[in-house]
């Protein structure tokens, strides 16, 4: 694969520079921290992800340590476009929809009924306020 010419910012050399340097550290439970070569490895992969290339193929340029030649990762494919649901197929929210109406229209049936207890026409009458609030209802 042919080869291109990079040039990271400053800010980027910094990061480099402070993912390489070796922290102190005491081993607690037998776990050692990752170590300076895995940090800078994980430096080189977040600075080609941004800047397009892989981090595998870096080679110094000249001219500095911001400049470098490295093997360009093509750009990936764009995702397709979400399919719409076929006509006639309602979805999980319209489902959804309708099972609420016909709840509603329960509630209202209870809240309707005129040997229903006092308190409980006005419970189902609310209930079905705070739907009609919320959109549902023919």
């Amino acid at each position: 694969m042919e080869r291109r010419h990079y040039t990271m910012t400053w800010d980027d050399l910094k990061e480099l520079y402070e993912a390489c340097k070796p922290t102190p550290y005491m081993v607690v439970g037998g776990v050692p921290p990752t170590s300076p070569q895995e940090n800078a490895n994980r430096a080189w992969g977040a600075l080609g992800r941004k800047m397009g290339f892989d981090p595998m193929t870096v080679k110094p340029a000249g001219g500095g340590d911001r400049h470098f030649t490295a093997e360009p990762v093509p750009a990936p494919a764009p995702e397709p476009a979400p399919t719409e649901e076929p006509a006639g197929i309602p979805t999980e929210a319209d489902l959804a929809h309708q099972k609420v109406n016909e709840l509603l229209a329960r509630v209202e049936a209870c809240a309707a009924d005129p040997n229903a207890e006092p308190a409980s026409r006005d419970l189902y009458g609310e209930i079905a306020a705070t739907f009609r609030a919320l959109g549902y209802g023919a």
